[in-house]
């Protein structure tokens, strides 16, 4: 396979802060015959000009702007420009390592069945500015009931870690549901993808970062999994028959869940008998680190 074009979609909304380092992970691929789209989504603020800016110095970047209209939109946007034969989607706050789409390239050209080739990744949270990576289920080759029943619960692919070959999608259809307008739209995305029974690969190395914030992390959690309820309600007229059944009662019950979890210790630390046990409780604890804290000075055990 010689040296294909990878069209490189990155949306951006209101962020100015972090945009020139997403577009600047693509620049600085090691791969180079890419075209890096980047899709303005109504942005309020410098975003726009951010980007200017940088498409000045790299004559592959292309601005795109629009009306704010969501993720899902503005991926749609950029596919319609895009003329590579690989699709690499990038979130406007997350990052490419340099090698990886030549990594993705070499691991296409091994397996023409491939269609995804996806990697590992990190996580930044953007808050305690520290790194993090965590063990999730191996992911299968023709994943979807993986992507109905375990996503948010062992399974996790973010849309930048795969890379798409421009094949699986049909010459006038879009990547993203143009009738979905809620949050979830990765996991929207990824169960129509696999619904198209399309070979998913793994490449184990650890090639994207993920940013998150962990400063608004409650009410960021609790508007996650309604909007993962509206997700699944949105796809259970549309996955295979077999699946109807169990699926929507099935991630309904895992979102209750998963929140219930989330929140037990701010529940636990709101309710009365916990306040009262841990004023009762507080002077044994800063007795006890006094007396450690001695026993350490004079050597005594």
């Amino acid at each position: 396979m010689s040296d294909p074009l990878i069209s490189v979609i990155v949306t951006c909304y209101n962020q100015e802060d972090c945009i020139a380092a997403t577009v600047g992970s693509v620049t600085a691929q090691t791969y180079t015959r890419l075209e890096c789209i980047v899709v303005d989504d109504g942005s309020t603020d410098g975003s726009a000009q951010v980007i200017r800016e940088l498409a000045a110095n790299d004559d592959r970047i292309q601005l795109i702007g629009k009306q704010n209209g969501g993720v899902a939109a503005a991926r749609n946007s950029g596919f319609r420009e895009a003329g590579g034969e690989f699709i690499q989607f990038l979130d406007g706050d997350d990052t490419l390592e340099p090698e990886k789409l030549q990594r993705q390239i070499d691991h296409f050209a091994c397996d023409d069945s491939i269609d995804v080739s996806f990697t590992n990744h990190r996580f930044y949270d953007a808050g305690k500015q520290v790194y993090s990576t965590y063990e999730f289920d191996k992911i299968d080759e023709y994943p979807l009931e993986q992507m109905l029943f375990k996503w948010f619960d062992g399974v996790s692919l973010p849309v930048h870690a795969p890379l798409y070959r421009r094949r699986i999608w049909q010459p006038e259809e879009l990547p993203c549901p143009v009738d979905y307008h809620e949050r979830c739209e990765d996991w929207v995305f990824l169960v129509m993808v696999a619904m198209k029974g399309v070979k998913f690969v793994y490449l184990d190395q650890i090639l994207c970062t993920y940013r998150i914030d962990s400063n608004n992390f409650t009410g960021t959690s609790r508007d996650w999994n309604v909007a993962s309820i509206l997700a699944a309600v949105y796809l259970q007229d549309k996955i295979p028959e077999q699946y109807r059944d169990r699926f929507l009662k099935d991630a309904i019950g895992r979102t209750l869940d998963r929140y219930h979890n989330e929140m037990k210790p701010a529940v636990l630390q709101a309710s009365k008998n916990w306040q009262i046990g841990n004023f009762l409780s507080r002077p044994f604890f800063r007795a006890a680190r006094f007396l450690r804290r001695g026993a350490a000075v004079t050597g005594t055990h």
